[in-house]
């Protein structure tokens, strides 16, 4: 998967800065799914395909700047990024054939207070990219912080339970590194 997704010539560092994120929300996503009774497997696989359509929408403007000899301004680029990621989730959820779960919690993770029947799977996945995001760079591994993020309210993990998942951060870097 790495290789067919996560590729974007001229892009090398974000995609490989996404793919880390990718590998570190899935680890995370399994921890968070057995800390409340969810299906591990599946959580690791909303975690790791969670940027799917961030990482859709470089390889494209990598193929428009190869094909135009030119670079996308890093506005422009950040703005179609924002612009376009879900759209592209979407549609590649689709064109996967993602079980229902796994397409509502990839598309719908930033805003999973709006998704429907897999809420709480698109919680867990938010909640697994925040850990990812904060276990990645360290600065950010705040237990104020982190607690104060809805998706560990909508888990019903509280201050005490996250301190205790922080424990896993550096077994999650570390399994990150292996990939």
């Amino acid at each position: 998967m790495r290789g067919q997704v996560f590729t974007a010539p001229g892009h090398d560092r974000d995609v490989e800065e996404l793919w880390r994120e990718s590998v570190a929300a899935a680890a995370w996503g399994r921890l968070l799914a057995k800390a409340v009774k969810e299906d591990a497997e599946i959580a690791y696989l909303c975690g790791l395909l969670h940027a799917v359509g961030r990482t859709a929408v470089i390889r494209v403007l990598s193929r428009i700047e190869a094909a135009n000899r030119s670079v996308v301004a890093a506005r422009t680029f950040a703005i179609l990024l924002d612009e376009y990621q879900h759209d592209f989730a979407h549609r590649i959820s689709g064109d996967w054939r993602l079980p229902p779960v796994v397409a509502a919690a990839v598309t719908g993770w930033r805003y999973f207070e709006n998704v429907g029947e897999f809420r709480r799977q698109a919680a867990l996945t938010h909640a697994a990219v925040q850990l990812s995001t904060a276990s990645m760079h360290p600065d950010l591994l705040n237990l104020d912080y982190l607690s104060s993020n809805p998706a560990f309210a909508c888990l019903g993990i509280d201050a005490a339970a996250l301190s205790g998942l922080l424990t896993h951060a550096d077994s999650v870097r570390t399994f990150v590194a292996a990939m």
